[in-house]
């Protein structure tokens, strides 16, 4: 069994391939013959649950684009990699813009 965290430094970076590695252990059990019908029901019904609820934000899919371990994010689909490299362009645009614009001073009238 896989951990998830295992310490208190934040781990962000951890959530998609996680919750990815959950789903294909889901599938691999869904594809062993080996199991009773109660058990094939759970992982389906697991499956489907998580499918439904499960939304990577776009802080997640950035916190694995800039972690060196997962930056290749080979455990995502092209449309979620294609995502995260926008929202990282547009997250880095603002910036830039906000370093570009200077607060302006007041002046003093004497």
């Amino acid at each position: 069994m896989m951990r998830v965290q295992s310490s208190k430094i934040p781990s962000i970076h951890t959530v998609t391939p996680s919750i990815c590695f959950i789903n294909s252990s889901l599938e691999n059990k869904l594809l062993d013959g080996k199991q009773d019908k109660g058990s094939s029901y759970f992982c389906t019904r697991a499956k489907q649950i998580m499918k439904e609820k499960i939304q990577f934000d776009p802080i997640q899919l950035t916190g694995t684009f800039f972690n060196p371990k997962t930056r290749r994010m080979k455990h995502l689909s092209t449309r979620q990699r294609d995502e995260c490299i926008v929202y990282v362009k547009q997250e880095m645009l603002l910036f830039d813009i906000d370093d570009c614009v200077t607060p302006r001073t007041p002046q003093k009238t004497s």
